[in-house]
């Protein structure tokens, strides 16, 4: 359920309604720090539809940029 609402752009009041969202369900603290990763999946599916992907590779680039060698 925090996902199709974490990609989207999000105003600043809705940390708290993450931070109750986590609460609820349980998330453990470590979870916005992994949320970039989980939102490659949502990120790829927009540059495989669409012509103009709306700077969706360079936000992967840049989320896996870590992982590079």
């Amino acid at each position: 359920m925090v996902l199709p609402l974490w990609c989207s752009p999000r105003p600043p009041e809705a940390k708290r309604f993450f931070d109750v969202c986590a609460e609820l369900t349980g998330l453990d603290d470590d979870w916005r720090a992994r949320m970039p990763l989980v939102q490659v999946r949502q990120l790829l599916a927009v540059i495989a539809q669409f012509d103009h992907d709306g700077g969706a590779a360079q936000q992967v680039r840049a989320t896996l940029e870590p992982f590079r060698r």
